[in-house]
């Protein structure tokens, strides 16, 4: 089960102070028991709907090894785009042969390499790119299975912005344009490639376990083409991630979704006749994303007649979400009042929270922006030349341990060291 806000609130509690004291703040805090526990509820959850299935840990959701190895550990394969993404992987001990390749616009050399360290599951977004890696495929003598992407074209209630399933996308092929088919046929015809799969992915933070009935039901339909049309096999279909954590308002659980999914996939190869299909699921956030907490303190107190600040030294160059994620002090107490969380960086937009209800805070307080595991180490910016902050994995012993040290002005400004 999940830990309530009040549970983590208490759990935070125990170490901020020491965190702060030994790193300073803003410090980003990683616990290692809530990566496990994710993964743990995921898994089970396939278990019960679908068990033929793998879950590939999404690399560009935490960057960090330290904690994608304890999804290897569990069991987990990994998904990567290309060269830095790859050698996460392979530096947190996925196996070359459990990663898999997705992204699009890959060079030859990348795709060249990646394919001579061992990995042979590569998806491919366009007719184009799917030239040159039966053309890098050949020079090799290496065998790659493709799995083609697919665009699913459905409505999907999320952010534009984390969106990539819908009929505007630029990622993936048309079924009903021709070109997911004229790419099967590619595929089949190609020396060096063999037809592995489907794939799609229909966006981020998706709150409606609908999408994802939708898009099963259109990809299998689409097997069901395949094979009529190419008599070719699919064997795997990977419906990408997506799946929602709550911040503060509630989502959908988990078992929902791969009840969705399973029962999609069994009714559809049950109506067609088709072979079973191994299902593939590349989540990010809902792994990662309730590992971790922004850990900054209060510098400044500020009235104006139109609201109260509370003016963090953590800003949003480090965290910039797009979620409502939850915001607590772990050790004020007494009264509640209503704040902006705001960081202190030169622009407006630097914001956390306008309208958020704490416990009376004092200068000097420790304030935790939560629910950030996903999505932050790898997007943070040098906005105002700001340094990016140390990281602290916590064991489920308590056990502190520093993996990034906060970074020095050296680090920052571009061209110092020579």
């Amino acid at each position: 089960m999940s830990r309530t806000i009040a549970e983590r609130k208490e759990r935070l509690a125990k170490h901020a102070d020491e965190v702060a004291e030994s790193v300073g703040t803003p410090a980003l805090i990683f616990f290692e028991a809530d990566v496990r526990r994710q993964y743990d509820r995921l898994r089970s959850a396939l278990d019960a709907h679908y068990p033929d299935s793998t879950v590939h840990v999404a690399v560009k959701a935490n960057l960090v090894p330290g904690l994608l190895g304890l999804l290897a550990d569990r069991g987990a394969n990994a998904e990567a785009y290309a060269n830095c993404e790859f050698e996460v992987a392979r530096r947190a001990d996925f196996d070359p042969a459990d990663i898999l390749l997705t992204g699009m616009n890959r060079d030859e050399s990348t795709v060249r390499r990646i394919l001579q360290a061992g990995t042979s599951q590569i998806l491919v977004d366009n007719i184009s790119e799917l030239r040159s890696l039966a053309s890098v495929s050949r020079d090799l003598g290496i065998q790659c299975d493709v799995l083609l992407r697919v665009n699913p074209a459905v409505d999907i209630p999320t952010h534009p912005a984390i969106t990539t399933g819908d009929r505007g996308s630029k990622f993936g092929m048309s079924v009903a344009s021709g070109s997911a088919l004229e790419a099967v046929r590619r595929t089949v015809d190609a020396d060096g490639l063999r037809l592995h799969g489907l794939h799609c992915h229909l966006g981020s933070q998706i709150d409606s376990v609908e999408p994802y009935k939708v898009a099963t039901q259109s990809l299998m339909d689409f097997v069901a083409e395949v094979r009529k049309e190419t008599d070719e096999t699919v064997d795997v279909l990977d419906i990408g991630g997506g799946f929602p954590i709550q911040y503060r308002e509630s989502v959908p659980d988990i078992e929902a979704y791969a009840a969705a999914i399973g029962n999609e996939i069994t009714a559809a190869c049950t109506r067609e006749g088709l072979d079973p299909v191994e299902l593939y699921l590349e989540p990010g956030r809902y792994l990662l994303g309730p590992c971790g907490t922004l850990l900054g303190s209060v510098g400044v107190l500020k009235e104006t007649p139109e609201r109260r600040f509370a003016v963090l030294d953590a800003g949003t160059n480090t965290v910039l979400t797009r979620q409502e994620v939850p915001i607590y002090s772990p050790d004020a107490d007494g009264e509640e009042r209503t704040y902006a969380v705001v960081g202190p960086l030169c622009y407006s937009a630097d914001v956390f929270d306008e309208n958020v209800t704490l416990q009376r805070l004092a200068e000097g307080d420790l304030v935790a922006i939560d629910k950030v595991g996903a999505y932050t180490v790898g997007r943070e910016m040098h906005l105002n030349g700001a340094p990016r902050p140390p990281i602290v994995i916590i064991g489920d012993d308590g056990h502190r341990r520093v993996v990034r040290e906060r970074e020095a002005c050296e680090d920052v400004i571009p061209g110092v060291n020579g």
